[in-house]
């Protein structure tokens, strides 16, 4: 039995259960498709903006690893194709498992590679993530703006995401400012959970909260990611 739960626990069988479960929901999606329909629609398309679609989409996620890049480089330096398939992968096993476990298999990906700790490297993919949310604030002021019919329910959503945002915000400032207070929030917080499970949380949530306090990221820094 221990041994099973010791399995079950490692991190690359989460990984492999969630990758089987994914490949489960995307059989049951394959089944359901009408294929006929899809390729009307595709063959309708001009291959021309798809073109022009798939490069602005392509450098994009370009831009995003560069920016990861120089948050990891906190904590290790990588070459910018390494950090770019990194980030690649993370998208398309978040694409293919809709769990989130992409940020788990970069982080696998980092240890086996270059020995850096999962609990070292998560907090620099937590940071990029909240830099992803930035584009919140411009979206309620430009729905705000906009108004008309049918908006409410997209500002309660922005509203929503914000409020995740400024919660975030609120824990990597607090961090960085005060990992020794940080970490006693995390703590207090993890005494709401059983004990079972708070045994092996916790430990994990404090390391992450002090990694994010160690990246250490200036005003400057931090305007320039956001740029």
């Amino acid at each position: 039995m221990k041994t099973l739960r010791r399995i079950i626990s490692d991190q690359k069988t989460k990984v492999a259960l969630a990758l089987v479960f994914g490949l489960l929901l995307l059989a049951g999606w394959l089944s359901a498709v009408d294929f006929g329909a899809i390729l009307a629609r595709l063959k309708a398309m001009d291959l021309r903006w798809m073109g022009l679609f798939a490069l602005l989409w392509a450098t994009a996620a370009f831009l995003r690893s560069l920016r990861w890049r120089a948050i990891l480089s906190r904590v290790e330096t990588v070459p910018a194709w390494e950090s770019f398939a990194l980030f690649m992968s993370c998208m398309f096993v978040n694409f293919l498992i809709p769990l989130r476990f992409g940020e788990a298999v970069t982080g696998l990906a980092l240890k086996r590679n270059r020995g850096i700790p999962f609990a070292r490297s998560l907090p620099t993919q937590v940071m990029d993530r909240l830099f992803d949310l930035t584009p919140i604030v411009p979206a309620i002021v430009l729905v705000f703006l906009m108004g008309g019919e049918g908006s409410r329910p997209i500002m309660m959503f922005l509203l929503f995401v914000a409020s995740v945002f400024t919660v975030l915000s609120v824990v990597v400032l607090i961090s960085m400012a005060r990992p020794a207070g940080a970490a006693a929030i995390v703590r207090t917080c993890c005494r709401l959970l059983p004990r079972p499970i708070r045994a092996r949380v916790e430990p994990f949530a404090v390391r992450c909260v002090e990694g994010i306090g160690a990246l250490r990221l200036s005003t400057a820094a931090i305007a320039g990611l956001v740029g």
